[in-house]
Order: C-alpha cells, then sequence, then structure tokens
C-alpha cells in the first residue's frame, strides 16, 4: 500500500469515526428521553392504581349507602337503624366505609 493509499484509508476512517460518534450521541439523547417516558409511564400508573383504590371504595359506599336505605339532611348521613355518622371528607368516608362494612357483615 502507498502512502497516499494509507491517507484515504485513514481519512475515511476518520470520517466514519465522526459519523459514528454522532450517532451514538444522538442514541444517547433518544435513550435518555425513552427512560423520562418510562418513569413517567410508571408515575401514571401508580396514580391510576390510586383512582381504581378510590373509584372501588366510593363504588362499595354507594352500594352500601343503598342497601341501607340512606337519606341526608344538611350534610348528615343518618341509616336506618338509628346510626348517624358525618362524612364531610374523604378520611371520614373511609372510617364510614369501616363501620358499614362491619354492618354488612352481621
Amino acid at each position: 500500500m502507498t502512502e497516499q493509499e494509507i491517507s484515504v484509508k485513514l481519512t475515511e476512517t476518520e470520517q466514519r469515526a465522526k459519523s459514528n460518534t454522532h450517532r451514538i450521541e444522538k442514541l444517547e439523547q433518544q435513550q435518555k428521553d425513552l427512560n423520562k417516558l418510562v418513569t413517567a409511564v410508571e408515575v401514571l400508573a401508580s396514580r391510576e392504581k390510586g383512582v381504581e383504590t378510590d373509584v372501588k371504595e366510593i363504588k362499595h359506599v354507594v352500594a352500601v349507602l343503598f342497601r341501607y336505605n340512606v337519606f341526608s339532611v344538611k350534610g348528615v348521613h343518618f341509616i336506618t337503624p338509628l346510626l348517624l355518622i358525618f362524612v364531610p371528607s374523604m378520611k371520614k368516608a373511609t372510617r364510614y366505609n369501616q363501620v358499614a362494612s362491619l354492618m354488612i357483615e352481621q
């Protein structure tokens, strides 16, 4: 191989190396973006599970309300026979749900 051929091959190799470096940098950025997307999907899935749990609890409370002939007067829920429970917030509703579950079991 002559010096000129070696020089041409070296130049081609350097160009390929630069091109490959750019391709690798693009792939690294794409991988970072993909990792961000995967993290976002994981967060959404976690939140969806929380919403699913809340919906199940609400459905259960509604079912209990219908089962025990519940009526409401000024935000106070009365359940026959003579059970009075306040439900001003979800935390209170959770306690209500536990009490209602005990009533169903009896």
